[in-house]
């Protein structure tokens, strides 16, 4: 369990499962990168996620999604239909915010009454991506949605294809989509870039800051290796 500071007025219990040999049950850099920045622009009034609909693809561990419920947002948490990723997302839900609900056995979800109660909601769904896309009724019947986030969820040729098809089903010319990206292999990240902006997307680069307090070296300093992306719906 890691207490990680997002914002001066938030920090987020997150549980990880060091047994796994899944990533998605993993804290990565571009998540923690991905929710700070959405909590400093929320509070810079920049962005506003109060209301909105907001769909976090690969949550994984769930911080990004965690955020934007506790910033106002009714998230939808979706990963791939693994035991051990739906449980650790479940009881990190359940830890952070107190209006969860999961379609996953969610009795041993421990509810820490010490932190705040968020101001929006997160359901759990499993969501497997494809090309083309095979998007579930249940998630469709929600979308279009609002917001998309998604965090370290570009890593290899073929799961970009699927990524990007994913997207292009639960977004309209309105959606806010989010991306943090922790860049590896060069070709992947130019490939999803391109993708997208062969499917009519709008991109552009956002520049991020670390918290004030953290300098290289610090456990809260994120290098530059980390980067953030923003593209508006087609």
């Amino acid at each position: 369990m890691t207490d990680i500071p997002i914002s001066a007025a938030m920090n987020i219990i997150i549980n990880t499962a060091t047994d796994s040999n899944e990533s998605g049950t993993t804290v990565w850099e571009g998540g923690v990168a991905l929710a700070r920045h959405l909590a400093a622009e929320s509070a810079k009034k920049k962005v506003d996620l109060k209301g909105k609909s907001c769909i976090d693809l690969g949550s994984g561990t769930g911080i990004v999604g965690i955020v934007c419920a506790k910033l106002g947002a009714e998230v939808l948490l979706t990963d791939i239909d693994h035991p051990a990723i739906l449980a650790i997302l479940t009881k990190n839900a359940g830890q952070n915010i107190l209006s969860s609900k999961s379609n996953a056995n969610s009795s041993d979800s421990a509810i820490n009454p010490t932190l705040a109660e968020a101001a929006g909601t997160a359901t759990i769904l499993p969501l497997e991506w494809d090309s083309p896309a095979r998007i579930p009724t249940e998630i469709a019947s929600k979308g279009p949605f609002d917001i998309i986030v998604g965090a370290d969820v570009v890593y290899s040729m073929e799961t970009v294809v699927k990524l990007v098809d994913t997207i292009e089903a639960l977004s309209d010319r309105r959606t806010d989509i989010w991306i943090g990206h922790e860049h590896r292999d060069p070709r992947v990240s130019a490939h999803f870039l391109e993708l997208m902006k062969e499917k009519g997307f709008k991109s552009r680069s956002v520049k991020r800051t670390n918290p004030a307090s953290a300098s290289e070296g610090d456990v809260n300093y994120i290098g530059d290796h980390v980067a953030l992306y923003r593209f508006k719906g087609k």
